[in-house]
């Protein structure tokens, strides 16, 4: 049940991608019918490797750390996009929370605080 999206990366390109994520940010899955919201269940989150890292310089040492797709066992309500490059919570975009945050509606980028961020997430109370 997925369908193809155009997304504006850095306001130059354009880039194809065909995503259930990104369907989801697009059109809630409240507002669906029956059979889409059928098709999306029995579709599952994805769980596919996202070439996500993030730099930080500390001390005059370099470092970058790398998405690993082990993060999807840890976190089962995790899911990705891999065009947008980005971490979204599988459960928070099929139940669209009224409340907005960076998991249901941005996506997180930042594996710099991407644990204490985990943590956040987990312990609110949406």
């Amino acid at each position: 049940m997925e369908e193809l999206c155009t997304v504006s990366v850095n306001n130059n390109n354009v880039v194809n991608c065909v995503c259930i994520v990104w369907s989801l940010l697009k059109k809630r899955f409240s507002s669906r019918n029956f059979e889409e919201k059928t098709d999306i269940i029995n579709s599952s989150r994805l769980k596919d490797p996202i070439n996500l890292e993030t730099k930080e310089e500390k001390l005059a040492k370099k470092f970058t750390r790398h998405f690993h797709v082990g993060f999807y066992e840890k976190y089962e309500w995790l899911t990705g996009c891999k065009t947008l490059k980005k971490l979204f919570c599988w459960p928070c975009l099929l139940y669209n929370i009224a409340e907005k945050t960076h998991w249901n509606s941005v996506g997180i980028t930042d594996l710099n605080n991407f644990h204490k961020s985990v943590k956040r997430h987990v312990n609110s109370k949406i």
